[in-house]
């Protein structure tokens, strides 16, 4: 069962993009009060989907991903990495770029 993403990252699943609304709830959440700051979470959430949709070209297997805590990120959340920085979010689209070239654990 792929958890509730509307609430827990902002993504979409249902419409297969993230909605918009949804991302800057995730972000109004206490994530930054900066708004040039917003906006670049909100792209970089974006785009970690965009990746992930990628790599699985299934909209419940990326949603997986982007909530469950992995390994490589110290158990942490994709979607929680990719919203801390831009440097945050290289490490998750390095994991998948691994994932989408068999290298990736």
């Amino acid at each position: 069962m792929v958890p509730d993403l509307t609430q827990l990252s902002g993504l979409d699943l249902h419409g297969g993009a993230p909605s918009a609304v949804t991302l800057t709830a995730r972000i109004a959440h206490g994530l930054s009060s900066d708004k040039e700051e917003r906006r670049a979470q909100s792209a970089r959430l974006t785009q970690m989907w965009s990746e992930a949709l990628t790599v699985w070209k299934d909209v419940e297997a990326a949603g997986r991903f982007l909530v469950r805590p992995h390994p490589m990120l110290e158990d942490r959340m994709p979607v929680d990495v990719v919203i801390q920085s831009a440097a945050s979010a290289n490490l998750v689209s390095d994991i998948l770029r691994r994932l989408k070239h068999g290298s990736a654990a």
